[in-house]
């Protein structure tokens, strides 16, 4: 067998700082994927609340539009109101 060593004694410190210095490059780049990830969540979330707001608009035009009395009028009179128009029409 051979008794020589892969890596030379006299250029192992240049060897170890080397691959040092390629595990924190490794852990920067890990790091900037992360951030980029939780960016691109971030805006996912935002545009999917986005469109569920306008479905809910769409949603309640086409209710409008289907019974034109009732969801203006659904809109517009609060409780107190609802209790004032049933109590005078005792």
């Amino acid at each position: 067998m051979n008794d020589r060593a892969v890596i030379d004694p006299q250029t192992l410190p240049t060897w170890t700082a080397v691959a040092f210095i390629i595990a924190l490059l490794a852990l920067v780049v890990s790091f900037v994927g992360l951030h980029r990830t939780s960016m691109v969540t971030i805006a996912t979330q935002t545009q999917v609340l986005a469109l569920h707001t306008r479905i809910q608009e769409m949603d309640k035009e086409l209710q409008a539009s289907r019974h034109p009395g009732t969801a203006a009028a659904q809109e517009n009179i609060s409780p107190d109101t609802v209790e004032i128009t049933v109590a005078s029409r005792r």
